[in-house]
């Protein structure tokens, strides 16, 4: 399953975010999913300073009926395309793979503190939408097609 995702991020500071990613089914078990995401995008902290923000994320899912568990980590370039950070964001949510939403917690770690005069949330509230139909429900039907 693959598409592209929207998220606004919210605490401090206010941004949205705009990217694309792929899950990968790593396990299906009887009652548990475990599904691994891989995501390229780009977050945009409105206000002053604009900060633009490439990033690639990774998380693994454990899905349990409509409801499941998300833990990942992103690499992050804060700039202003004068001065730039490098941050990790872990992170630690829920996700509804029904409606295809996450809802994260992220704490940013500086890797390299070369301008700290830029100004981004060190805590994190995520909301992504991913806007696609959830297939993985066909992949898992046992049903006729005729």
């Amino acid at each position: 399953m693959h598409g592209f995702q929207f998220g606004i991020n919210v605490y401090k500071y206010s941004a949205a975010s705009i990217g694309y990613g792929y899950f990968y089914q790593l396990g299906n078990g009887k009652h548990m999913q475990i599904l691994h995401k891989s995501t390229i995008s780009t977050e945009v902290q409105l206000g002053k300073p604009l900060l633009y923000a490439p990033k690639i994320s990774h998380s693994f899912m454990l899905v349990t009926g409509s409801m499941g568990i998300v833990l990942g980590a992103e690499y992050i370039y804060y700039t202003d395309l004068e001065k730039h950070n490098q941050v990790i964001r872990s992170q630690l949510g829920y996700v509804l793979p029904r409606y295809t939403i996450e809802l994260l917690y992220g704490y940013n770690i500086t890797i390299d503190n070369k301008s700290p005069q830029l100004k981004y949330n060190t805590h994190n509230i995520s909301l992504i939408f991913w806007p696609f139909k959830d297939t993985r429900k066909k992949a898992n039907c046992n049903c006729d097609t005729n």
